[in-house]
């Protein structure tokens, strides 16, 4: 193996360009490698983000890979490399970007006062970088060389591709990845033509037979031979591609998708100096679409493409494979890259899970039990992201989330019990919601402010394959690709609305007006962080066993008095409102435990309850707000088991330099 990563006898390069993770291996790369192994064919997987990172800066690298805006400009930092030829005038975006990301402290992360000097210093960082990389990607002489295209690595790819093209135009060039879905791929076919072969979808299965056929004939293959999925040569109307002509490739049996291979991207950061920085993650992924999807797709999700249906692997399957890569890679940390857990799993995957001492990662629905966070917990995924999205069912019932705010507020509830670390949003700006639906939200924040809060306040966003997308004139919407885009791609509107993945209203941002529910719900956001973010001033709401009594302790500024003894008739109903209970549904529980209280009873009990704060009132249900006190430490982000950099990585003045030429 060369300081690039590459063994002679590898005629198959994968690479992996900025602004991939750092801190964790490409899962989708790595599974094409072991594919390929499979059948006999050797591959190398070249972790350029690293070799990038080391060249303008970690903190440089990281603030132009995270957020919404700065997710643009690092595709705007490849594009000058990219289209050497297309140079739009950018003040404007560099205007918008400077307004846009005041919220998110993206100058204090970029480690600069001047965004526009720093970008166009890394833009012009990109063009080196890409002729330094593909110089020493064709003096190894491949056949082939492929980029995994995911998030705003696009323009990265691309430019690599183009610049090998340059320089050794027999070597065949292929792209693949999220970004390359259906239309897009189409599209990125069409308008690139240095690129010669798109993958549309799961290549697991195609990736062998193609690059058999590649190597025994060159580029010049038949299309009508090319595997279902890949895209080897525009249509002749194809400026207008269209849904119709975009394949897709799917796996049908998860068991038969090969284990990743992470060996290229440990021996990289073994001997690159950003490597101490790094306290990797395993990737692993148990299925593919969602359950939940494919019954009622939420609105704003496009993460499926073409293919929401439901597959997972064998209980046998998911626990033998993350023995093996545990074992191989000496780590215990995993982030599960699926769109939903399987709730078969609970039954026959987490207990197992519970024993080895795992950490992990994983996307769940808010639906979720006491028991089942009890299991999540005891089997070490303890940071789970379930969609929460709001606290009012009307803004629920808008992106048909299949829950209610209840639910989403027990949910809260749970994870602070036991243990549990949860990443959500709170997600605004949607088509039809009323303002007095942040108003009713914030009159209930002062009473949850014990429990974890969003991560921010997100603005909706319109993805490909959305139902806004999809059916934009049932939400009464019209949209169009990101103005942005315009700064980075040189095609037309007509391609650009079947390449990208964001879009934007037609109509542009609605005017602004007057939205005092809004603000209110901004301010107490606000004063939740704060609240939350001081441990030691922390507010509490918490109960536990004092014999004949529950006693409760309450520190929130809401609180009534600072601690409460419930018995009786009172500690029963509170218990049984652990989870959100009708008045009706309440009677049945109590009379299930022989407790014959009428319905005045508990109406009187509940009443108490709610002017005390204790309860709250919310999707027709009464919710008791108490945590119930246990020894389980609340996970905080800065051990997420994805992997993650060192602190001081980030405050890093200077670059690290090249370790890799």
């Amino acid at each position: 193996m060369d300081n690039l990563g590459m063994t002679e006898d590898s005629k198959i390069v994968f690479v992996t360009m900025p602004y991939g993770a750092l801190e964790r291996p490409a899962i989708g790369l790595g599974m094409l490698k072991s594919a390929l192994a499979s059948a006999g064919l050797n591959s190398d997987i070249v972790y350029a983000n690293l070799r990038f990172a080391e060249k303008i800066g970690v903190p440089v690298y990281q603030a132009l890979g995270n957020g919404f805006v700065e997710f643009f400009l690092g595709e705007w930092t490849f594009a000058g490399a990219a289209f050497p030829d297309f140079n739009p005038d950018v003040a404007e975006m560099f205007r918008y970007a400077e307004a846009e990301t005041q919220r998110t402290g993206f100058k204090q992360r970029l480690k600069s006062d001047d965004i526009a000097a720093t970008l166009r210093r890394v833009r012009a960082q990109g063009r080196e970088f890409v002729r330094e990389l593909a110089s020493d990607i064709v003096k190894r002489k491949p056949a082939i060389v492929g980029c995994g295209s995911s998030f705003n690595q696009h323009c990265a790819s691309l430019a690599l591709l183009r610049e090998i093209r340059r320089l050794d135009p027999d070597i065949i060039t292929l792209m693949g990845g999220a970004n390359c879905e259906g239309e897009m791929g189409v599209a990125t076919k069409t308008a690139f033509d240095w690129v010669d072969f798109v993958v549309s979808g799961e290549g697991d299965e195609i990736i062998v037979p193609l690059c058999r056929a590649l190597l025994q004939n060159g580029r010049n293959i038949d299309v009508r031979a090319l595997p279902a999925g890949v895209i080897g040569a525009a249509p002749p109307d194809a400026a207008a591609c269209g849904k119709a002509r975009a394949p897709r490739a799917a796996v049908s049996d998860m068991d038969r998708v090969a284990i990743p291979d992470f060996d290229d991207y440990f021996a990289a950061i073994e001997r690159m100096a950003v490597g101490k920085f790094i306290k990797p993650g395993l990737l692993y992924e148990s299925s593919r679409g969602c359950w939940w999807g494919a019954r009622s797709q939420c609105t704003f999700c496009g993460l499926n493409g073409s293919s929401i249906g439901y597959r997972s692997k064998s209980p046998e399957r998911v626990l033998e494979e993350l023995s093996v890569l545990s074992e191989k890679y000496a780590i215990k940390s995993f982030e599960f890259v699926d769109n939903i857990l399987d709730m078969d799993y609970f039954n026959n995957v987490l207990p197992a899970l519970a024993e080895r001492g795992y950490t992990i990662f994983f996307e769940t629905k808010s639906n979720l039990s006491r028991r089942h966070v009890k299991s999540l917990a005891e089997a070490g995924i303890k940071w789970i992201q379930p969609g929460i999205e709001s606290i009012h069912d009307g803004m629920l019932k808008l992106i048909a989330k299949g829950c209610s705010a209840a639910i989403n507020i027990q949910l809260l509830k749970w994870a602070e019990e036991f243990g549990v670390c949860i990443f959500w949003i709170f997600l605004v700006n949607l088509p039809h919601e009323r303002d007095e639906w942040y108003a009713e939200m914030a009159d209930i924040i002062p009473y949850i402010v014990h429990l974890q809060p969003p991560l921010s306040i997100t603005p909706l966003q319109y993805h490909r394959f959305s139902r806004y997308h999809a059916d934009p004139e049932s939400y009464g919407v019209e949209l169009k690709p990101l103005d942005i885009y315009k700064y980075i791609y040189p095609v037309s509107e007509q391609v650009l609305s079947d390449l990208v993945y964001f879009f934007e209203l037609k109509a542009g941002a609605p005017a602004a007006v007057a939205r005092p529910g809004f603000d209110r719900l901004t301010v107490a956001l606000r004063e939740w962080w704060g609240l939350y973010d001081d441990k030691a001033s922390r507010p509490v709401l918490e109960m536990s066993d004092a014999g004949a009594a529950l006693a409760i302790a309450d520190t929130r500024s809401c609180a009534e008095k600072p601690q409460h003894l419930l018995s009786g008739l009172a500690r029963t109903i509170y218990e049984a409102c652990d989870s959100a209970q009708s008045v009706n549904g309440l009677i049945r529980t109590l009379r299930q435990q022989g407790d014959a209280a009428d319905e005045d009873a508990v109406r009187a009990v509940l009443n108490d309850l709610l002017q005390s704060k204790l309860i709250a009132e919310v999707s027709g249900k009464f919710l008791g707000l108490a945590v119930r006190r246990s020894d389980n430490v609340l996970v905080g982000l800065s051990d997420f088991p994805g992997g993650r950099i060192a602190p001081e990585a980030l405050e890093q003045a200077e670059p690290l330099g090249d370790s890799s030429v």
